[in-house]
């Protein structure tokens, strides 16, 4: 489990690493562009239109993918919070006090086959469960 940690950090980390890169010799191409061809200002006439965007006010290309990747960033942080919360909070929401029955611990063996400890009032169950059926394996003592 660790291991697979480690190995989506790097990779995140690569990503990262290789989108600003890319950005930079992006870039550094488009400026290269800019410098051989004269810029010509054939909207001289509709800087007086509100909707005109002038050369002040247009972003720089690097500045654009900058807040894209920004923005791809931020909405992948999000979802990385919201995993590890739904993994940490939802178990102890689903497990409110009050309850009779609760699931103490589920362990996955394959597919569609899981062990469940389950605590019914002061006693625990150790139950199997299939695709077709659940069938109860032991009465556990309370530690």
């Amino acid at each position: 489990m660790a291991a697979s940690k480690k190995k989506i950090w790097i990779f995140l980390l690569a990503l990262a690493l290789n989108s600003i890169v890319l950005e930079r010799s992006f870039a550094q191409s488009v400026s290269d562009e800019a410098e051989e061809t004269p810029s010509f200002n054939f909207y001289s006439e509709s800087k007086k239109d509100a909707n005109f965007i002038g050369e002040s006010d247009a972003l720089d290309t690097s500045e654009l993918f900058g807040k894209m990747m920004f923005a791809v960033l931020l909405v992948f942080a999000l979802g990385i919070i919201a995993f590890y919360a739904s993994k940490k909070f939802l178990p102890k929401i689903s497990n409110l006090t009050g309850k009779e029955i609760r699931i103490v611990e589920t362990v996955h063996l394959g597919s569609h086959k899981m062990l469940h400890l389950i605590q019914v009032g002061n006693q625990r169950l150790l139950i199997s469960s299939t695709k077709e059926n659940v069938t109860k394996l032991a009465e556990l003592s309370e530690q």
